[in-house]
């Protein structure tokens, strides 16, 4: 997560390894000057191993920008960030109450009737699919249908 101190702007990135830090944070500078059209001088984070791994401090080095460490598990130090942290959590806690269980209707030939549960509306253009997003718990895959079912008395 990162967040601009001043507007308290938030931009989130959900990250599989920590050693990705570096890579990221370069997409977010990029981002963030094209946006913003201003340059990004100090970076505060806390002292763990994605932001203090070589190839990260190389990058800040490159790229000028001072990199203040707080020191670990110290959550007064950074506030600013413990506390969007706590919002997110919060945040991402009331989804657990909107999740539905459905049924997929797809053409007669094609039916299928299993229990799935509803993620969300699916709006990207990028791969021409617009419908509900679907999770399949036997298959752990996510599908995008159009044709689906809601059984609001399960929730």
């Amino acid at each position: 997560m990162s967040i601009d101190d001043s507007t308290r702007y938030c931009w989130v990135y959900f990250l599989k390894q920590k050693s990705k830090v570096a890579e990221v944070f370069w997409k977010f500078k990029t981002l963030d000057k094209n946006q913003a059209n201003y340059k990004l001088k100090m970076l505060k984070s806390d002292n763990r191993t994605g932001y203090t791994a070589n190839k990260f401090e190389k990058y800040c080095k490159e790229a000028r920008i001072h990199h203040q460490l707080t020191n670990i598990y110290t959550p007064l130090i950074n506030q600013v960030c413990e506390r969007k942290n706590m919002i997110v959590m919060d945040m991402a806690s009331i989804w657990l109450y909107l999740i539905c269980s459905c049924t997929i209707c797809e053409e007669k030939q094609t039916r299928k009737k299993i229990t799935v549960r509803y993620l969300g509306y699916n709006n990207n253009n990028n791969n021409n699919k617009k419908g509900y997003k679907i999770f399949d718990p036997f298959t752990s895959k996510v599908i995008v249908s159009r044709y689906v079912k809601f059984d609001e008395s399960r929730t």
